[in-house]
């Protein structure tokens, strides 16, 4: 086993190629393979490849029957690859002679998952820019740190086997970002090394200098989205701060190198991954501000302004805005002008279970019911691993447990998720005054309750579609899950439902769907739904047992999935009348529509005529 395996794809480089394999060759560290993936080449690029070769034995070639792009040529690397530890290198980039051997060295003294070295930047003048990802890990001792520079590090082949951490296929900008961002969160121990090297060639065709077109952005967005999925789900820190910073800058950038309906989308996805973050907070990660010292012309400057007012626009915010925002506070106080729907509570009208896993804002009026999933389990299996005594307190003041009868399932929350609770209200309809209407919501998730106006005129209230263009719902799938699941799906649903898997298949196949797991139904449609979805979960079970991997996540994604396919096909039934009601994501406070100023703009505007 070599201590660590060199993974390069090559790709119409001929004219840096020979300077990063002397550069790799050379090292210091010589128990090393060399692994090149030519991804078809047009230029002489592979015959540079051959030469080396024939020099040193180290260096695999291997040639693709075609072109695929840079993710696949380096998931093609690690497949071949059998070191202790990974580094990716691209062809046009070169490593400082010692820079793996102090990596790997790091690696052995302390069991580091990934060490990081320095990325210096060589500008079109050949001046040197270093990084700070280093100073990142090393101020702070948190696995997080700026998403950017993948490559000035080396990775443990378990860590990457292990948790399956591919580079998402199909992504052509952002690939690299999406890998690091998986390995760190995986990782347990991240070390950095100040003066290990990597020197990243920057171009005037480099991706961060050309004008980027709807493709690329298309296939950027997707990525960048599910970073911030990614560290919104970790414990909140400085590390993770710079993360998010990071990713709103490369948002920015996008914005910038783009015409206007595209800097349009790309602020839509600013506003998406900032939602949740800490209003107060904007100013000190608005990255505008730093891209002046980069301006240089009047349609650049222009640009600028543009987003500027964009940002504070209620206009722009409400076209490209998915969910509206809404205070926690707010959208209670709504819920509670419609109590009198359930009179006295003894044949109550609806009832909503509103599913929470850890305290958070209390939603709680004669319609929302809030239940608390995986009671069972709730000290060794919660969510998130882990709970204080206070936090199980709190729960169980305030929330009904989804073990409260003797037929449930809450032991298996962790892996089945929002079918604990509602199987708890399946089997406990008339325990809970036998209501007309039943919903489900998340804490986090729930429908603008205006609704409620002239529900009983509807069969049953569903999200409006989500739509995911130019993504189809399968695709988006098998790109956050993996393909292994989504034919696992499959598999199970046409063992229980044969004569319904190709209209699945048809579902999957869409750029639209819903994905929030909520909804609200007529009884006898309830009814219908528990005693389709849960032979299929109940079969899913007994295939997949808690020893397995799947124990984490995978049941409950696939079963969120047909969820939204059951609503798709409610939706479909010409009997059936439906609303499709907006999603509210709640924040904590209002947000603040003027909080880039008039003055700021004025100083931004004075700023720009100086550096110009």
């Amino acid at each position: 086993m070599y201590k660590v395996s060199v993974i390069i794809p090559v790709y119409n480089a001929e004219q840096y190629l020979s300077k990063c394999l002397d550069s790799v060759c050379n090292q210091t560290l010589k128990d090393i393979e060399i692994i090149c993936i030519d991804d078809c080449s047009t230029d002489g690029s592979l015959s540079i490849l051959k030469q080396f070769q024939r020099l040193d034995k180290r260096i695999k070639v291997i040639k693709p029957d075609k072109n695929s792009g840079v993710s696949v040529a380096r998931n093609i690397g690690i497949k071949q690859a059998y070191g202790r530890y990974f580094s990716f290198i691209d062809a046009d980039d070169f490593l400082e002679t010692d820079m793996l051997e102090k990596l790997y060295t790091k690696a052995k003294e302390t069991g580091a998952d990934i060490v990081i070295g320095r990325l210096v930047e060589i500008g079109y003048d050949s001046t040197e820019v270093q990084r700070t990802e280093v100073e990142l890990v090393t101020k702070y001792k948190d696995k997080f740190f700026a998403a950017a520079a993948f490559t000035p590090a080396i990775y443990s082949s378990e860590l990457i086997t292990k948790n399956n951490i591919k580079f998402p296929e199909g992504v052509i900008l952002g690939e690299d970002i999406l890998f690091l961002a998986k390995a760190v969160i995986a990782a347990n121990i991240v070390e950095a090394v100040p003066d290990a090297k990597y020197f990243y060639v920057r171009h005037s065709d480099s991706g961060n200098s050309r004008i980027l077109s709807k493709h690329k952005i298309d296939s950027a967005l997707p990525a960048l989205n599910e970073i911030a999925r990614l560290y919104k789900s970790c414990e909140p820190g400085p590390g993770r701060d710079f993360a998010y910073k990071n990713i709103l800058d490369i948002l920015w950038m996008f914005a910038l190198k783009t015409d206007i309906n595209e800097t349009k989308r790309c602020l839509a996805a600013f506003y998406e991954i900032y939602d949740g973050y800490p209003q107060k907070e904007l100013l000190n990660i608005f990255p505008a501000l730093r891209q002046i010292s980069c301006l240089n012309t009047e349609a650049r400057i222009n640009k600028t302004l543009f987003l500027i007012n964009a940002f504070k626009s209620k206009e722009i915010k409400k076209e490209w805005k998915d969910h509206p925002p809404i205070t926690k506070e707010k959208l209670l106080e709504l819920y509670r002008q419609y109590d009198y729907l359930n009179g006295t509570n003894n044949n109550p009208l609806i009832k909503i279970f509103v599913s929470y896993i850890k305290p958070s804002f209390l939603f709680k009026t004669n319609i929302l019911t809030p239940i608390h999933l995986g009671r069972a389990v709730e000290r060794e299996s919660s969510k998130d691993g882990k709970i204080t005594e206070e936090g199980i307190q709190w729960l169980h003041n305030n929330c009904i447990g989804d073990n409260a009868c003797k037929d449930n399932i809450s032991e298996v929350n962790r892996r089945v998720g929002f079918l604990t609770g509602t199987y708890y209200a399946w089997k406990n309809y008339n325990k809970i005054g036998n209501p007309q209407y039943l919903g489900s919501f998340g804490y986090r998730r729930l429908l603008n309750p205006s609704f409620l106006d002239t529900l009983t005129s509807f069969d049953m209230v569903i999200p409006k579609p989500r739509n995911l263009y130019p993504e189809t719902v399968k695709e988006q799938f098998v790109r956050i899950h993996g393909g292994e699941t989504y034919y696992n799906m499959l598999e199970i649903f046409n063992k229980i439902y044969p004569d319904e898997i190709a209209e699945l298949i048809k579902y999957f196949e869409q750029s639209s769907g819903y994905f929030d797991e909520i909804y609200i139904m007529k009884k006898n449609l309830f009814f219908d739904f528990c005693e389709w979805v849960f032979p299929l979960l109940f079969e899913y079970l007994k295939l997949t047992p808690v020893s397995t991997s799947v124990e984490t996540r995978d049941i409950a994604f696939i079963t969120e999935r047909l969820t939204g396919y059951y609503l798709f096909k409610l939706r479909n039934e010409k009997s059936l009348k439906y609303y499709e009601a907006d999603v509210v994501v709640t924040q904590k406070q209002s947000v603040n529509k003027n909080i880039i100023t008039g003055d700021l703009i004025a100083k931004l505007k004075n700023k720009i005529k100086e550096t110009v």
